[in-house]
């Protein structure tokens, strides 16, 4: 176990007093707090020292790794993405996570596991990982939002009768597979909502896109394969594959779901065949 921990979540005050309160420390006072800019005495007398930034920690790296600084704890404060490129720091309130929007980590509760863990720290060396930084950040780029140009649109519509229809055919057409033409079949189906040329011709242009093809790969390979070999759900593992930001997938998943409350969203081939029947039995109708 590490004995330097990096913390993402909580700020130095709320360090101090969940560390009291657990009773790893007597008090506060018997903490030290390194300023910003101040350089590690050769010796303390208190074995737990709060760092609040890392580039304190790395200016002063020499004596935490120093067989001096062995028996103390030292708690640094920064983003986790920061953190993450640190070799031997123990994440105290965050993980990585890649299905997070936010570099591949997801910020966490300060929980009494994660507080014993300091306690029964012992010493690791830190260094810093190079190139790990970009390569995680080369590791979220997606090939373009489809979601945010496509919501931004279709809010421009009017709101109480294009908005919801308009959104629901959406994503049928994306989860469904089925190419352009069979999109403006789809919105021509919809009664009472008037569907101009001018519409149809900005949809198609934002569903034309690589962003979109990529969507609907995902769609095909989630219906065909929910859940991953130990049975776990697979659609971050697949999103990863197509450079498709999950957030959006469940999004646009969502919106099905509420179409159709008879249906689980986790029942994705009844969802599916339902989805491809619906617009057809419309058109038919006018």
């Amino acid at each position: 176990m590490p004995h330097v921990f990096g913390v993402a979540n909580h700020s130095p005050c709320q360090i101090r007093s969940a560390l009291v309160k657990s009773g790893i420390v007597e008090k506060a006072s018997a903490m030290s707090i390194l300023m910003p800019g101040a350089s590690l005495a050769q010796t303390t007398k208190h074995k737990v020292v709060l760092v609040l930034c890392i580039q304190d920690l790395m200016r002063n790296l020499r004596f935490v790794n120093s067989d001096q600084y062995k028996g103390h704890k030292f708690l640094v404060f920064g983003s986790p993405v920061l953190l993450g490129d640190l070799h031997g720091v123990h994440p105290l309130d965050y993980k990585p996570e890649p299905d997070a929007r936010t570099h591949g980590y997801a910020l966490l509760p300060l929980k009494r596991a994660a507080l014993g863990s300091i306690a029964k720290a012992s010493y690791d060396p830190v260094r810093k990982v190079k190139g790990s930084f970009m390569s995680k950040l080369i590791g979220t780029v997606i090939k373009g939002s489809l979601l945010g140009p496509l919501m931004t649109y279709i809010y421009t519509l009017p709101s109480s009768t294009h908005q919801t229809p308009v959104k629901h055919i959406i994503a049928q057409w994306l989860y469904s597979g089925k190419d352009l033409h069979d999109l403006g079949r789809m919105l021509d189906s919809l009664r009472h909502i008037q569907i101009t040329p001018k519409i149809k011709a900005r949809f198609a242009e934002l569903l034309s896109t690589e962003a979109a093809c990529c969507f609907q790969q995902v769609f095909a390979a989630y219906k065909k394969n929910p859940k991953t070999s130990n049975g776990q759900d697979a659609l971050p593992q697949i999103c990863k594959q197509h450079g498709v930001d999950a957030y959006e997938v469940r999004y646009l998943l969502s919106v099905l779901s509420k179409d159709s409350s008879e249906a689980p969203m986790t029942d994705l081939r009844t969802l599916a065949s339902r989805r491809t029947r619906r617009p057809a039995s419309k058109s038919n109708t006018t």
